[in-house]
């Protein structure tokens, strides 16, 4: 595969304060990688489908009656198209069919279904099997890792926010499937207006693939806003799932004493040997697209 460097869309603007125009030269963002095309229209069916499975299969039964009636009724015009339609926003159901929660525990997500999984079941299905086998060539290494999925409905978003440190490890994956989206990436530090100093956004089409990882996934704040307009208006989205891949992050257990304590890693246990703990990437003006 071909690498290329282009710059991050829509990273300077005019119409808005939050961006400021520099006129450093484009640096690559090697924490930051795309690739835009990954999964063809079959392979992105087969993962959509089976993300729907689990999360359908999880919620509660009168959601899953209700779903059963609608398609009974108007089989002919909304049943789940098979694989093969173009649209792949065609494979979800209107969004009142679906159990969606109003707010997550910590305030980042809004109207969302979500569940962790440990296994795909995707022996029966060699589609399935294979896109997911390919998607582990991305993996920055081998670690063990955890797979979240995380629906968002029509009028969905995520608040800006660092994942927990001390949840998972250095490198966060995200598969997207469905409308596509803008993620929104904010630096931790502030200028002096308490506005982030680097905010770059990237288009998260269907089948993309993006990882964070080192300094970009702590020192970058990531989030999905329902407005996606420079101009603040609100525009029309679609559903879409997220696939996210997380490395795990491994407990320390001490002796003090001879009395064992089980803690959570701080910042400063997660991060690599490359990265310290204060280190802000210069400027990211670009990131690294693979075709």
């Amino acid at each position: 595969m071909q690498c290329s460097y282009l710059h991050v869309i829509r990273l300077c603007s005019t119409a808005s304060r939050r961006y400021s125009t520099t006129t450093r030269p484009a640096q690559p963002a090697d924490d930051f990688l795309w690739f835009p095309r990954f999964f063809d229209l079959v392979e992105q069916h087969a993962l959509l489908s089976a993300a729907l499975r689990k999360l359908d299969a999880a919620e509660p039964r009168v959601s899953r009656r209700r779903r059963r009636d609608f398609l009974a009724s108007r089989r002919q015009d909304h049943q789940p198209k098979v694989i093969g339609d173009p649209v792949v926003e065609n494979a979800f159901l209107p969004d009142d069919l679906y159990h969606f929660e109003e707010g997550h525990y910590d305030g980042v997500i809004r109207r969302f279904r979500e569940m962790r999984i440990s296994t795909w079941d995707d022996e029966k299905d060699p589609v399935l099997k294979s896109a997911l086998s390919r998607l582990e060539t991305l993996y920055p290494d081998a670690s063990r890792t955890q797979t979240h999925l995380l629906h968002l409905a029509s009028d969905g978003e995520i608040h800006p926010h660092v994942d927990n440190v001390g949840a998972s490890g250095s490198w966060i994956l995200g598969v997207s499937l469905g409308s596509e989206r803008t993620l929104r990436m904010e630096s931790v530090e502030d200028d002096v207006d308490g506005i982030p100093k680097h905010t770059f956004d990237v288009s998260l089409s269907s089948g993309s693939v993006y990882i964070q990882k080192n300094s970009v996934r702590y020192n970058y704040k990531h989030s999905i806003p329902y407005v996606s307009s420079t101009l603040g208006e609100r525009v029309s989205h679609d559903q879409r799932v997220s696939i996210m891949i997380r490395v795990r992050i491994r407990l320390q257990f001490y002796v003090f004493n001879g009395i064992g304590d089980l803690r959570f890693p701080t910042l400063k246990d997660c991060l690599p040997p490359t990265v310290s703990q204060n280190e802000v990437p210069q400027v990211i003006h670009g990131y690294k697209n693979t075709q």
